[in-house]
């Protein structure tokens, strides 16, 4: 099965049950009564970026769903049918949560999916080209777009050395700077301040 991951379960909240997972989107649908996860390991979920092809181990539908901030960062409180009590609630910890990427409503014009975004070119405002998109992480300010930056031309060739060169770097995906992402090109055009791009 082809499966998106959307969260996984960090541990059980209280006596009854409920867990609290740490979502990719908090502010996705997905959390709500109803919706039905596919739950894999974190062991396939560790060797994964967003995505991965997979036999889910178990299947979860959420009873109910409420958000909680901790320190800026924000949680899901769940419970799950069949899923009521500490003990059961322990059974179901560090799982990961997924859905199939079939089962996807749309995007809107303006939004776009983590996973869509993984492959695109980056390139300034007037067209050189800064990197490729090799992972996104959400935030709660923003989204950080990862980075992987092009190879210096002369890389690899005997008697050249690199200077300077980086893995990856990162930049905020706000109106700020992003100028335009399409995805006929697979392409984001980015309007770096100074100092972003190493």
């Amino acid at each position: 099965m082809d499966l998106l991951l959307v969260g996984v379960v960090m541990k059980a909240h209280g006596l009854r049950g409920e867990v609290a997972v740490l979502p990719h989107h908090p502010d996705s649908p997905l959390w709500r009564a109803g919706t039905t996860f596919q739950c894999v390991s974190r062991e396939l979920a560790d060797r994964a970026t967003d995505g991965l092809v997979a036999t889910p181990l178990r299947t979860l539908t959420v009873r109910a769903c409420r958000p909680q901030t901790t320190g800026g960062e924000i949680r899901m409180l769940c419970t799950f049918e069949g899923v009521e009590s500490r003990e059961a609630a322990d059974v179901i910890r560090e799982l990961h949560l997924a859905i199939p990427r079939e089962a996807l409503p749309p995007a809107g014009e303006d939004e776009f999916y983590h996973h869509e975004l993984t492959g695109f070119t980056v390139k300034d405002t007037t067209g050189r080209v800064l990197g490729t998109v090799v992972g996104v992480f959400p935030q709660a300010a923003q989204d950080l777009i990862e980075v992987s930056p092009p190879p210096e031309p002369d890389a690899g060739k005997k008697g050249v050395a690199k200077r300077g060169a980086v893995e990856t770097w990162f930049f905020p995906f706000v109106d700020a700077f992003v100028r335009d992402v399409d995805r006929a090109t697979k392409t984001i055009v980015l309007d770096p301040p100074e100092g972003l791009i190493p």
